[in-house]
């Protein structure tokens, strides 16, 4: 086997929670709503095709709606990667848009600069940027449930394993909504029954 294959690369600079949401915090408000408005825009696309044949092309249907949803908030942030993949920098922080599992692991397709990603080694990416290659490298992921259901928008930091996550709820994120009126619920007395009848 060719030495340069088992070669490892150097490990990416490490990005810990708290520097991640205040390094972020001006842009992961407008992140969620990206997603949320990808994901409408994938419901939109979605429903033009038979269920029965969507089961190969949904994911990137809907990994393309995101990514078109985050360009148009962030176009000066977009870097088009090696095969095709699509990265955002923001201020030495990379990040790719991905489905995750349940556990928050990110969905992909086995390849060596795959492996480099998912253990946050340095990959040339992209060219032309050699100071790119020790970024941290981020998901902002969704997770498919069992009943197909979109669900749990995250950014997540992945190096072999899940070491944190931030999700607009836990961080504050989510826009505040108008607080219904309060619904009073009464049971009725055996009395008031008695009566009525």
């Amino acid at each position: 086997m060719n030495a340069n294959l088992e070669q490892k690369n150097e490990k990416r600079r490490f990005l810990d929670k708290k520097d991640a949401e205040e390094l972020l915090k001006p842009y992961l408000p407008d992140m969620f709503k990206a997603y949320e408005e990808g994901l409408s825009g994938y419901n939109q696309v979605i429903r033009q095709f038979n269920p029965l044949f969507t089961k190969k092309i949904d994911s990137g249907i809907l990994n393309s709606m995101i990514s078109g949803s985050f360009y148009e908030v962030f176009p000066d942030n977009l870097v088009k990667a090696r095969y095709g993949r699509v990265i955002f920098r923001w201020e030495g922080v990379q990040i790719m848009i991905k489905k995750l599992n349940q556990n928050g692991k990110p969905s992909y397709v086995p390849t060596l600069l795959s492996e480099s990603i998912m253990n946050q080694e340095q990959a040339s990416l992209f060219k032309g940027d050699e100071l790119a290659q020790s970024e941290p490298l981020l998901f902002f992921g969704y997770t498919k449930d069992k009943n197909g259901e979109i669900t749990n928008p995250r950014l997540v930091y992945y190096d072999g394993e899940v070491k944190w996550t931030i999700d607009g709820t836990t961080s504050g994120l989510v826009a505040e909504t108008a607080q219904s009126e309060e619904v009073e619920v009464r049971l009725k007395q055996q009395g008031e029954r008695k009566e009525a009848e």
